[in-house]
């Protein structure tokens, strides 16, 4: 599916440049691309839609709604719980809480639904402030990863073009 994403998103790119379609369409057409990706557990190349969307088209940050603040609460609290359970030596608690912080994150895409938000131009804030969202929250379960899944890890952040130094 990998090399078929990248057949798709070259059309896209090519079909926008030569005004065959609309950026809109491009980009709801990326997210649904993203999200069909991401469900089946590759995600390196949904990683490259999802920067690529973030790039495009976020602007000004908004107000986080309360959805906002749960990711973000879950995500830094598997921080602070990876952390006490790595000094107590109970790494499968350390896991858990690494793959709950992503459970959560998935949850956050049904309930944000970006590929609604793509649909509206008067939602455009709102999809950036999603994408970076979701970003965030990839590079720091990539991050805690790197104990367990170095390569894996290092893959993810490569994705996102950073690293943990």
């Amino acid at each position: 599916m990998g090399i078929l994403l990248h057949l798709v998103i070259l059309e896209l790119t090519h079909a926008l440049l030569m005004h065959h379609v609309r950026s809109h369409d491009v980009l709801v057409l990326c997210l649904v691309l993203f999200l069909l990706q991401s469900k089946k557990g590759s995600y390196s190349d949904a990683y490259n839609v999802l920067l690529f969307l973030l790039h495009r088209f976020h602007q000004d940050a908004e107000a986080p709604e309360e959805v906002d603040e749960d990711l973000k609460n879950t995500v830094l609290g598997s921080v602070k719980t990876v952390d006490k359970c790595m000094d107590d030596f109970h790494v499968a608690d350390a896991l858990e809480a690494i793959f709950s912080a992503a459970r959560r994150s998935n949850k956050y895409i049904d309930e944000t639904t970006p590929w609604l938000l793509a649909k509206d131009e008067d939602k455009r804030t709102r999809l950036g402030t999603v994408l970076y969202n979701l970003l965030e929250s990839i590079r720091i379960i990539a991050v805690q990863l790197k104990p367990f899944m170095p390569d894996t890890s290092d893959k993810i952040l490569e994705q996102l073009n950073t690293d943990i130094s």
